[in-house]
């Protein structure tokens, strides 16, 4: 989150709730370290230690429309040939432009702040979208350090294994992200100043969403660990057999008028449908197993007085030949805002929609073709009012 003055600060707090443990470090913006212990049944150091190692690939990520609308949620680094950003599609849909704000939590030298600032352009970053498992992989390809360092991104722990795909109940769960509830703002000289938490809770896995869609049926889960809106996208770490496996995407869910139920997507149904190998251990599922559509804008004419009427083409292919769902928004300067809205289902392979236009300038279209998986191709094309 940004403030007037532009000025964000990181508190990094690690809050193990139903555990009892309370930690804190200081984030990138030079705030000193500190450790405080509220215990009503033992923590080992070894179990703090295996948590914290995922805490550092854990990033806040701040989100407009270029309207005036922002928001918040939460995403993991990963890393294939280039390094990623893994969140929920629901986070960044409708954003014009994204801000990752990233701090390796576990750095004590507050001097030699290794945090980084990704800002992005969704329309370019955007590597693969899934609105049915509502998933998002985003490129992160430059990065400005807050001590000026333009190098030396996160390396990757390669040895993060993904979960079974049936944990059974009563599961140990640690949800890892920035709940809206610790978002503070506090006043100073400089102008406000917002302070983000990184938040840990744990509880256990309480119940199966065990049919999320008849086409991924490996198990989603509701967990007891305190989930709030802040923490969809971020990472769910599971204990089984002693060890810890990589659970999946903590969503929040309302239910009801008051109740807020934490959902862990599963990690299994990323993993089965991506077409990146986001966890090493990946190996013979690293081809996905359907492609996203292909699609091609046109529009015509290209250019023309006011009053013209602008006829606009999508041209689909689909490598699996899938039913395929059109939707385009004919002016997205101000953000993401659907004309024709999945209006158009079938095994159609070309789709048109025409409007007569009177604004002056130039204007840029946004055509989405979805699949029945939930994969999506997307394209643009400028056109113009004179």
């Amino acid at each position: 989150m940004t403030n007037q003055k532009g000025f964000i600060q990181i508190l990094l707090l690690i809050a193990i709730f139903a555990g009892a443990l309370v930690l804190g470090g200081g984030g990138y913006w030079g705030v000193r370290q500190y450790q405080s212990y509220s215990v009503e049944k033992p923590v080992t150091d070894n179990s703090i230690n295996n948590i914290n190692k995922y805490l550092k690939y854990v990033g806040y990520i701040s989100c407009n429309d270029g309207k005036g609308n922002s928001w918040s949620g939460s995403g993991s680094i990963w890393k294939y040939n280039n390094y990623q950003f893994l969140t929920n599609y629901h986070v960044i849909e409708g954003a014009v432009r994204c801000q990752l704000l990233y701090d390796n939590p576990n750095n004590s030298d507050t001097d030699k702040p290794d945090g980084a600032i990704y800002n992005l352009d969704i329309g370019s970053a955007l590597v693969e979208i899934n609105e049915i498992i509502d998933y998002a992989i985003i490129g992160l390809k430059k990065v400005t350090y807050n001590n000026g360092v333009t190098d030396g991104v996160p390396l990757i722990d390669e040895s993060f294994k993904p979960c079974p795909k049936y944990l059974p109940l009563a599961t140990s769960v640690f949800v890892i992200g920035f709940p809206a509830t610790t978002q503070t703002m506090t006043q100073t000289q400089a102008g406000d100043v917002t302070s983000i938490n990184l938040t840990v809770t744990n509880g256990i896995i309480s119940s199966y969403d065990d049919n999320p869609t008849s086409i991924y049926p490996d198990y989603n889960y509701f967990v007891t660990a305190k989930v709030d809106s802040g923490n969809s996208g971020g990472l769910a770490i599971a204990e089984y057999k002693n060890n810890l496996c990589v659970m999946g995407i903590p969503t929040a869910v309302k239910l009801g008028n008051y109740e807020i139920q934490g959902m862990i997507q599963s990690i299994n149904n990323i993993i089965n449908i991506s077409d990146l190998p986001i966890l090493a251990n990946k190996k013979a599922r690293n081809l996905a197993l359907n492609g996203a559509p292909i699609v091609r804008l046109s529009v015509d004419p290209t250019s023309a007085p006011g009053g013209t009427t602008f006829l606009f083409i999508a041209k689909a292919t689909d490598p699996d030949n899938d039913e395929l769902e059109y939707r385009i928004d004919l002016d997205d300067s101000d953000g993401l805002n659907w004309d024709e809205n999945y209006s158009i289902a079938g095994n159609l392979q070309k789709w048109d929609v025409s409007t007569t236009q009177y604004s002056r300038g130039m204007h840029r279209a946004t055509v989405e073709v979805r699949d029945r998986f939930g994969k999506i191709g997307r394209d643009t094309i400028k056109w113009q009012v004179f």
